[in-house]
């Protein structure tokens, strides 16, 4: 009778509460309901991939609520509140008790075991991860506090093929960066005056308005011209000065693992006229959706 006695003994109401609040699912682990546990943490796994993949179809989504951090976080709270009441309910019932090694093995490997797959997987399996943008070398399409969604890998870099007139995301020296291609391997880039010029032809440029921009702490007019690749890729980038040196350049020969980038802000950007080509190795993403931005026509737009 003693032993039957220690097997039903109910769970402390207030520990299951604390376990799940700290270390969720150790509180459904603690009750004895290992398997409702998991079972929740997959659910839980499955909804936020799908909620996702919604959000890059359907921009901004989730994305606009990690703009405002209270609610998001508020909304986690809420949820893991009530999974810790839940798991103090349960613990009123009698379970099963587990023991010694069972217990660290479930209440503390098992939570380990979940967060670290997780933890691992996530940054380098999710195939379609956020930046933040935090300057404004990419306007006028990419403002500075923009969040861009691209396809690729932030840890497994080297695997994509990029177009030329794409924007893609690259990392130099352990930094990452986001600047349009505009030079593929084999080809000779320059600029005169402002003019894109690859393989010896002149890339289309058409003037389409003025804007006022920031350049080096001085509010100043810039042209916004429409700038059309060759493989027929059009987008907006802005002018200033086509007689300063970077609007003037001397031809670059790319190698066969080479390519070229240039900021869509063409007078307020630090890229490949300045710290030469990017080798593919580098080359972690390509921006496919702009998911957030403080100019809500740009929300949903590719860049």
């Amino acid at each position: 009778m003693e032993k039957s006695a220690k097997t039903d003994k109910k769970r402390s109401p207030i520990a299951a509460f604390l376990l799940n609040l700290v270390f969720y699912p150790a509180g459904y682990v603690y009750v004895g309901k290992t398997g409702l546990g998991i079972t929740i943490y997959v659910v839980l796994a499955v909804l936020s991939v799908a909620t996702f993949l919604l959000s890059i179809n359907f921009p901004p989504g989730v994305y606009g609520l990690t703009r405002h951090v209270g609610p998001a976080y508020g909304a986690i709270f809420l949820l893991t509140l009530g999974l810790s009441a839940h798991a103090a309910y349960l613990a009123r019932e009698k379970r099963e008790r587990l023991k010694g090694l069972r217990l660290w093995a479930a209440g503390v490997g098992l939570p380990l075991l979940l967060y670290a797959i997780a933890l691992v997987l996530g940054p380098n399996y999710w195939p379609y991860p956020a930046y933040n943008i935090p300057s404004e070398s990419g306007t006028p399409t990419i403002l500075n506090g923009d969040m861009v969604v691209a396809k690729g890998s932030k840890t497994h870099c080297g695997t994509i093929a990029p177009k030329a007139g794409d924007v893609v995301i690259y990392r130099r020296q352990a930094t990452s960066y986001i600047k349009r291609l505009v030079g593929m391997p084999g080809d000779s880039v320059r600029f005169d005056r402002g003019v894109l010029i690859i393989n010896g032809k002149p890339v289309s440029q058409k003037v389409e308005d003025q804007t006022k921009i920031n350049l080096g702490g001085f509010t100043t007019k810039a042209d916004v011209v429409r700038e059309t690749m060759p493989n027929g890729k059009s987008y907006l980038i802005e002018l200033v000065d086509r007689s300063q040196p970077p609007e003037n350049t001397q031809p670059v020969t790319l190698g066969q693992d080479q390519y070229f980038f240039v900021g869509d802000n063409r007078d307020n950007s630090l890229d490949s006229r300045f710290d030469g080509p990017t080798t593919k190795d580098n080359l972690c993403g390509v921006a496919v959706k702009i998911v957030y931005s403080s100019a809500p026509s740009h929300i949903g737009m590719k860049p």
